[in-house]
């Protein structure tokens, strides 16, 4: 087994940033990033995803005037995916350590072409969260 300590991948986000209580949603356009993920143990590899994608979502909402500051809570579904069986998805959370370091191993060996597809709802404290801006 190699002794990696992390490894760069291809990761698409598609995010929704709610706000609490429910009263609006809305979906960010999907992010295609490649990814530094650590890879220690599986519990690392998961949360440096969860690092990695909340970075990107704070960075694609930064200038816009509904941001998503306070993030109350967040839940992030991880898949691996295939080039040409998009339809075909492994979930990350399902997996062992050594399962996902099979998996990570096995997109190296087809040329990084795979990805891991992440969906994520973020949910927005009240306050300046996703507050509109009024037009005078």
């Amino acid at each position: 087994m190699d002794l990696w300590t992390s490894t760069t991948v291809l990761v698409e986000l598609r995010c929704t940033l709610c706000e609490s209580g429910g009263r609006s949603r809305r979906k960010l356009l999907p992010i295609v990033f490649a990814a530094n993920l650590k890879l220690e143990t599986g519990k690392t590899f998961v949360r440096s995803l969860d690092h990695v994608c909340l970075k990107r979502v704070r960075a694609a909402t930064r200038y816009d005037l509904r941001g998503i500051e306070p993030v109350v809570n967040y839940e992030m579904e991880a898949s691996f995916v295939w080039q040409g069986l998009e339809e075909a998805k492994l979930a990350i959370v399902s997996l062992t350590e050594m399962e996902i370091r099979d998996q990570l191993d096995l997109m190296a060996k087809r040329g990084y072409r795979d990805s891991i597809l992440v969906q994520m709802v973020v949910e927005v404290g009240e306050g300046d969260g996703m507050k509109e801006v009024e037009r005078a």
